[in-house]
């Protein structure tokens, strides 16, 4: 998970990283944040988020970011499923 990045949009790059893109300070409370879950260099899931008056950590706005980044990231359901079973219930 990168917050922030300077001109970094590709998440398969960022898996292929061992540190982290170039980031910079928030301007006006704006964030934005490119995250994939990685399975080696390969992005298996990943997601792209905003939010705006993030003060601090425990801001609401970075917690309703990062709860809707992580639903976006791991569905309850499998969407690539035709039958959208439950995830942990598929075979």
């Amino acid at each position: 998970m990168a917050i922030n990045p300077i001109d970094f949009h590709d998440t398969q790059a960022l898996c292929k990283m061992t540190g982290g893109p170039e980031t910079a300070p928030s301007q006006d409370g704006r964030i934005h944040v490119i995250a994939a879950y990685c399975q080696g260099d390969f992005a298996a899931t990943q997601g792209f988020a905003r939010a705006r008056d993030v003060t601090a950590l425990d801001s609401r706005n970075l917690d309703r970011m990062l709860a809707l980044l992580t639903r976006t990231m791991f569905p309850i359901r499998n969407p690539s499923n035709n039958r959208r079973c439950r995830v942990v219930t598929c075979v």
